[in-house]
């Protein structure tokens, strides 16, 4: 089984960790962590920025996003060690490249967390989930500023 771990943010790495530690994978399973840079976009703001200012921009959020996919990718070989954990970084709409991604590697199910800002699930997993050309388990990330429950609700399709 092919498993891809769409992680956003730190807030993820905890949450998504947790869960897959809980789940009954089977055998064989391998797990691809997924995080997908936002680009420094032409048309907006960032434009009038000079060149290398958003230069860096991009560099420092390549490196935090290849430092939150690391994070979550060790605490799975440490959890599951002999089980393939690989890592990837791509840049763009995290909507569309995590549905990409999912086609070009071929996954069985693709596990992500959703802030839930506006309803049970963010806007990039609930079009994850509508455009998923495999199962997808949606993992609530409570965040800091809301109250906790005790009970999550995890939404499978």
């Amino acid at each position: 089984m092919k498993v891809l771990v769409a992680i956003q943010d730190e807030k993820c790495v905890d949450e998504l960790g947790a869960y897959m530690r809980k789940y009954p994978w089977p055998t064989p399973v391998e797990f691809r962590v997924l995080h997908v840079i936002h680009p420094v976009r032409v048309n907006s703001y960032m434009s009038l920025l000079p060149a290398p200012l958003t230069d860096n921009i991009a560099a420092q959020r390549k490196k935090a996003g290849e430092a939150v996919a690391k994070q979550l990718a060790e605490q799975l070989r440490e959890s599951f060690p002999g089980i393939p954990v690989d890592e990837q970084i791509v840049e763009g709409e995290a909507k569309s490249e995590i549905v990409d991604q999912l086609t070009d590697w071929n996954a069985d199910l693709v596990l992500l967390g959703s802030h839930g800002k506006h309803g049970l699930m963010g806007s990039v997993s609930r079009t994850v989930v509508a455009h998923s050309p495999c199962s997808a388990i949606v993992v609530p990330v409570q965040a800091h500023d809301r109250k906790s429950s005790k009970e999550k609700i995890h939404i499978i399709i």
